[in-house]
């Protein structure tokens, strides 16, 4: 199972049937600490996962793609992301993990549900506290 499959699967907590396929695993949750942001902020995500799930992996995912992963660690069950907004860091994200057992079997979660983020088009200068609006 690819990181692919993960964030392109359903988020619905419908899954495809055998093994290693996706969804079979709870959906975790996933908090933004907004959901609007400027050009040069960062936001934090934050997948928090059941402690009744083992995970080995963490993906987040924009628009059904990958965009950052990291490995779980055991007793872990807030996993953060810090994205450094860009214009193009709107969209919709999501966050699943996944679990490789001692066989290399590979069992994915359900996707998170969705929280969209939204970049305004002024930019903010850290060092000047200064707002400059985006060129059309």
């Amino acid at each position: 199972m690819t990181a692919q499959d993960i964030c392109s699967s359903p988020s619905d907590g419908e899954h495809r049937d055998g093994p290693g396929k996706g969804g079979d695993l709870p959906a975790p949750a996933l908090f933004l600490n907004t959901f609007g942001a400027q050009e040069g902020q960062q936001v934090l995500f934050r997948c928090s996962i059941d402690q009744q799930t083992p995970a080995t992996r963490i993906v987040f995912c924009k628009d059904g793609v990958e965009v950052y992963s990291l490995k779980a660690q055991q007793a872990e069950l807030i996993y953060p992301m810090l994205l450094n907004v860009t214009r193009d860091s709107s969209g919709t994200y999501t966050c699943g993990y996944q679990h490789r057992n001692e066989s290399n079997w590979v069992r994915s979660s359900a996707l998170s549900a969705s929280r969209n983020l939204t970049v305004t088009g002024e930019t903010w200068h850290w060092g000047t506290g200064r707002h400059r609006s985006r060129p059309p």
